[in-house]
Parts: structure tokens; C-alpha cells; sequence
């Protein structure tokens, strides 16, 4: 039995040729959206980290301090905002590591007195300020705009990149 010479026809070498280019495009399609998702899952991964041995640290300064003032206002929380980060054109992932890295730095003042911690206000805005935070093969320097001290530290940081 003859099998008919289909790949010598314009329409069978149309078909074929669309089936090719179909599956390329499909496969490019498969691999964009599986590309997504895992960066969205990596991203999420990452600030649920982030968020976690935050909040480990917290409960730890708060389990240190709770015997030993009961009345007194703690700081239970660490908030940093970022002034720049839209000029600079930073991605999430690095604004999230920068701003762990800089929690880790004060990660100390998590269960102190308020009132503690707004006399050494100033060695605070040192200690984040005099150093240098590197990510990748950048170096970031943070100014400190504004600080407010009560149950929540908040920072208000600009970012300036050495080079």
C-alpha cells in the first residue's frame, strides 16, 4: 500500500507549517505564564519570610520585656517607608531586602520603653544611617526623614545608591 505524498501539497505544507509555528507559540505561551507565576510565588515566598522572622523577633521582645514593665508603653513594631524608591526605579524584591536588612539592624528596639528608646533617638538615626547596606552588586545609603517613637517605630528613609 502507497501512502499519498502529502508534504508536496501547499495546503498539507500550510497545515503543517501552522501546526510547527502554533506549538512554538504555544510553548513560548507556557513558558511566560509559568514564568509569572513562579516569580509571583518566589516574591510572596520571600515576604512571608520577611514577615515572619519579623514577627518571631517582635514575640521574642516582647516575651523578654513583658515580666518586667507591664504598664509602661513598648515599641512592638517596625514600620520603614521608603521616600525614593519610585525615582530610583526599585523592584519589590530589593526594597524587601533593604528594608530587612535594615530592621535586622534595629531589630533591638522591639520590646524597649518608649521612652527609652526617644532619649537615644539619635543613636538610632546614627546607627541607621552610618551604614552601608549592600544588595547585589549595589550599595544602598538610607537618610533618615522622619522618626516617629510609639507602640510602632516608624521610619520615613531616603535611599541613595553609592557607586
Amino acid at each position: 500500500m502507497h501512502i499519498p505524498t502529502y508534504y508536496k501539497r501547499k495546503g498539507w505544507q500550510r497545515f503543517f507549517a501552522g501546526m510547527i509555528v502554533g506549538g512554538i507559540i504555544g510553548y513560548g505561551l507556557l513558558l511566560y505564564v509559568s514564568g509569572s507565576l513562579l516569580e509571583h510565588w518566589v516574591e510572596e515566598n520571600i515576604r512571608l519570610r520577611g514577615k515572619l522572622t519579623e514577627l518571631e523577633s517582635a514575640y521574642e521582645g516582647l516575651l523578654e520585656t513583658q515580666e518586667e514593665k507591664q504598664e509602661q508603653f513598648t515599641i512592638q513594631q517596625i514600620e520603614i517607608t521608603f521616600t525614593n524608591d519610585k525615582r530610583l526605579q526599585m523592584d519589590r524584591l530589593t526594597k524587601h531586602q533593604l528594608e530587612t536588612l535594615i530592621k535586622a539592624e534595629i531589630e533591638d528596639v522591639i520590646g524597649k520603653d518608649v521612652e527609652e528608646i526617644g532619649k537615644n533617638r539619635e543613636f538610632l538615626i546614627k546607627a541607621i544611617e552610618n551604614k552601608q547596606y549592600r544588595i547585589d552588586d549595589f550599595t544602598y545609603q538610607v537618610e533618615v526623614i522622619q522618626l516617629i517613637i510609639y507602640r510602632q517605630l516608624s521610619l520615613e528613609l531616603s535611599i541613595s545608591i553609592d557607586t
